[in-house]
């Protein structure tokens, strides 16, 4: 990495270190101190991405590449975080203790001869009745019999570490599924190891979608998903192929379906399964017109949530090769349902690309969720190269929270995710020592004025301003910018000075809105027990935030076409016990109004 800090210049130069500042207004006058400082002004000179320091920061594009991710917690266990992906021919392992170094576990399942195509592994751990732990391992795969029409026959593995390696359960022997033996109609490469009696599960996914299913043509399932309810009840879920739906089902134990309780959860382009039904009738219901968006119907990749007394059914839409690719959340008062998909008004497509609308990432899918203390974060992954799946795909984490809106006249709490996101962004995991403290302190607007309706307490509600096409009336209520109609100054405030190393101000998510600079950034400080100003003159967005208008600049003309979502400036500084930042945001000539969508303190951990 090249040097890491500059020095900013100072209004008044009175010494090297020092010098005379005048407020906003021309009445202040005080002594300020030169802040040394970086804000990402240096690029690799082989990836042409901004350089950053990863004990601070941490950045989407610099994490692996796979599909289908799956995080397993099993830090109670050895601290460590474990991510599978789909495969080709097995399934190999990594594991993190901080999302930003990863290690390979090797080879976590060799596959078998023949078979292909192994797909979106979840994991989930049990204890057993002498105290060790099991691990599951559910996942899909292609076998010879099935090359040619790519129907997915669903498995399950054991094994006693996270890491494998994992054993194929054979439903034949007593000893590999602990005496839970079952029939199977089918033959072929995979029959011992098929996890369903396909006898019983054709009768109950007959009886539920309607249709008709033989061992000749066999119905593809993909994407399992183990699910333990918080009275200890198992479920697991998985996506049908044809049709296209999402099915879940109550297991007497990991090998055991209760086959009375299969039960059909989502018809794709309809609110509920109720709807579609009512429509088959010739009746006329709301469609979900998003769902028809893509070049496949698809409900995949299911994941369930438990929260408040209340059920979260989230899962893909739309084709995986698609930038439309996105995720939808419905909810429902049990494990089975019935879930209804949330609207536009109740952020139903809670982590999306803009439907395709975003300039610089797209795809973003199939996804898992995971918990750090208090905090929830959702692991995706999204089209390395915009718009196309053939530079493969990349493992995303961002943050989620709850946001209270309403359902049919009632509370009800929704997932919102800060993302996706690809620019520099706070640290969260575990190990790192400074994190965002923004929300610990108070804001308050120093001088400038708002738009109507808009307040500064928008900088620290921790929700980033994202996407201008889908949700919008959701968006508009609940995830709000602090808005200035002329140059304006706020300042973030803590009860006690709190070790701080860096400070980073989020633009607009609206091309008419984004700020051409922040400036007169003043950090006091305590040192020495006096209280003392550092000043940085001015911060400046560059091109990561910034996407031009390629024809424009062909004639050397810089024409913004779109701005890059949860992008924004920052500095990070050498440690400083930080009670107060003030900063200045500017209106540019010619704009009327300016969006800031979010601050970030980067302080000490608690």
């Amino acid at each position: 990495m090249k040097a890491m800090y500059k020095a900013a210049a100072v209004c008044l130069t009175l010494s090297v270190c020092a010098g005379v500042f005048a407020g906003c207004g021309g009445s202040e006058t005080k002594t300020v101190y030169e802040l040394p400082y970086y804000s990402g002004t240096n690029t690799d000179e082989i990836t042409g991405l901004a350089e950053y320091n990863q004990n601070l920061w941490r950045r989407n594009t610099d994490l692996l590449e796979g599909a289908d991710p799956f995080i397993l917690d099993n830090t109670a266990e050895d601290g460590y975080y474990y991510l599978y992906t789909t495969g080709g021919s097995g399934f190999s392992g990594y594991r993190t203790k901080n999302f930003s170094t990863w290690e390979s576990t090797g080879v976590i399942l060799e596959g078998e001869k023949d078979w292909s195509s192994y797909w979106a592994p979840e994991v989930v751990a049990e204890e057993n009745a002498e105290g060790e732990m099991v691990y599951y391992l559910y996942f899909s795969a292609l076998t010879p019999e099935f090359a040619a029409s790519d129907r997915k026959i669903m498995f399950v593995a054991t094994a006693s570490s996270p890491a494998g390696p994992f054993e194929m359960v054979d439903f034949t022997d007593e000893a590999s599924c602990d005496g839970n033996t079952h029939g199977n109609i089918v033959t072929g490469s995979y029959a011992n190891y098929a996890l369903f009696d396909y006898e019983k599960m054709f009768e109950a996914l007959e009886e539920e979608t309607g249709e008709e299913f033989s061992v000749t043509e066999i119905p593809s399932l993909i994407d399992a998903h183990p699910f333990v309810a918080e009275n200890g009840d198992r479920y697991l879920y998985f996506s049908l192929e044809s049709p296209r739906c999402i099915v879940g089902m109550k297991m007497t134990n990991w090998y055991t379906v209760d086959y009375s309780t299969v039960t059909l959860l989502t018809r794709v382009g309809y609110y509920t399964v109720e709807d579609y039904e009512k429509a088959q009738n010739g009746e006329q219901v709301e469609t979900c017109e998003y769902e028809k968006m893509g070049t496949a119907d698809v409900n995949e990749g299911p994941f369930v949530i438990e929260h408040n007394g209340k059920y979260y059914l989230t899962f893909s839409i739309n084709a995986f090769y698609d930038a439309s690719y996105s995720v939808m959340q419905a909810v429902g008062d049990s494990p089975l349902g019935p879930f209804t998909k949330l609207r536009d008004d109740q952020n139903g497509l809670f982590l999306s690309a803009d439907m395709g609308g975003n300039a610089v990432l797209s795809g973003t899918g199939h996804h898992s969720f995971f918990t750090i203390g208090d905090d929830m974060y959702i692991c995706y992954h999204r089209l390395i190269v915009n718009g196309t799946i053939d530079g493969g795909r990349g493992i995303c984490v961002d943050e989620v929270k709850w946001v209270e809106t309403e359902k049919d006249g009632e509370k009800l709490d929704v997932l919102y995710v800060n993302g996706p996101t690809i620019t520099v962004q706070p640290r969260f995991d575990p190990e790192a020592e400074y994190v965002n403290i923004a929300g610990e302190g108070s804001v308050s607007l120093v001088s400038g004025t708002l738009a109507d309706g808009s307040s500064e307490a928008c900088l620290i509600d921790g929700l980033l301003s994202y996407n201008t096409t889908i949700s919008q009336e959701f968006l508009d209520a609940h995830v709000r910018e602090t808005t200035i109609t002329e140059d304006a100054t706020f300042e973030v405030a803590f009860p006690e000075a709190r070790e701080v190393r860096g400070f980073l101000v989020y633009g607009s998510k609206y091309t008419d809105g984004y700020f051409a600079s922040v400036k007169n950034v003043e950090i006091v400080v305590e040192e020495n027990g006096a209280e003392k100003t550092y000043y940085i003159e001015e911060l400046v967005p560059d091109d990561t935030c910034i996407v031009w208008n390629e024809d424009e600049l062909l004639y050397g003309n810089y024409v913004v076409d779109n701005v890059v979502y949860g992008s924004g400036v920052y500095a990070e500084f050498a440690s400083r016990n930080v009670r107060s930042i003030r900063f200045t945001v500017t209106v540019p000539e010619g704009q009327e109004h300016v969006g800031i969508s979010e601050i970030a303190v980067l302080g000490k951990r608690a």
